[in-house]
């Protein structure tokens, strides 16, 4: 663990997640009312993929994104002290026994999921309680970010893929029966 990420999870540790919570909410409120660009971009993809909803309603779809985003990255660190015992105190599973078969099948098995709700939770769910998944993403533009989430994930058995020409690494993980989980709201093309 770098020094970076020592200090982070040192300045996490002091901190309640009530307190981190309610930040994540004011921050949520102040991204939405600066990040116009995104904003827009939110609102034409939004309106496109649901045609049928007035403005005032996908206005009130991106505040409750970047309010579920911001929750999640208060959340993301506690990735570090995640255990089978405590799992279920984040993240309620059902049907396990389905993901486990498949993963028993030998050929390689698909997830599909999306940026909704704590997808990182989920993950760590599975990794914990069964076979940890791989999952295709681009590397973040932060370099401290994409090593503290590397070292995060990589503690639970968690593997990632970059996407870029990652096509023949999908394909050996698929063969070898391991199970990918796809983001299935970003454009991953290979």
């Amino acid at each position: 663990m770098n020094t970076g990420i020592k200090i982070a999870v040192f300045i996490d540790r002091l901190l309640p997640l009530a307190l981190k919570r309610a930040a994540a909410r004011g921050f949520s409120r102040l991204a939405y009312g600066l990040l116009h660009k995104h904003k827009l971009i939110a609102v034409h993809n939004l309106s496109r993929s649901f045609p049928e909803k007035s403005l005032k309603e996908i206005l009130q779809i991106i505040k409750d994104s970047y309010a579920s985003f911001a929750q999640l990255f208060v959340e993301f660190p506690q990735l570090l002290y995640l255990n089978r015992d405590n799992i279920s105190d984040w993240v309620t599973v059902k049907g396990l026994e389905h993901y486990e078969k498949a993963c028993r099948g030998g050929k390689g098995v698909l997830l599909f999921s999306a940026h909704f709700g704590n997808w990182e939770m989920g993950n760590a769910a599975l990794a914990l309680l069964s076979t940890p998944p791989t999952f295709m993403a681009r590397k973040l533009d932060s370099p401290f970010l994409e090593s503290f989430t590397t070292y995060a994930r990589n503690r639970l058995g968690i593997g990632k893929l970059d996407k870029e020409h990652a096509m023949r690494l999908v394909l050996g993980l698929l063969r070898k029966g391991e199970p990918l989980l796809l983001l299935i709201d970003q454009n991953v093309a290979a």
